[in-house]
């Protein structure tokens, strides 16, 4: 009887091991999936950026401008 129990026990936690082994392994392969995904958008995003400045050089320089005066003048505030 007890060599039963053991058995038993011994079945069930294999059981569970290999349970929470496939949900790791799917998680990983979720986790991999989904940064290949942000990978490719921001690649995408990255180029649409480059053709938007290169059509528009003026435009960019005036926004890289705002934002660099922006950031110094919060920059004085705090120091």
């Amino acid at each position: 009887m007890a060599e039963a129990i053991s058995g038993l026990v011994q079945h069930q936690t294999r059981a569970a091991g290999l349970g929470v082994s496939d949900a790791l392994g799917d998680a990983r392969d979720k986790i991999a999936s989904t940064s290949a995904d942000a990978q490719k958008r921001i690649r995408a995003a990255s180029g649409e950026v480059e053709a938007s400045i290169e059509h528009h050089p003026v435009t960019a320089a005036l926004i890289a401008f705002a934002v660099r005066l922006s950031i110094g003048m919060f920059g004085r505030f705090r120091g």
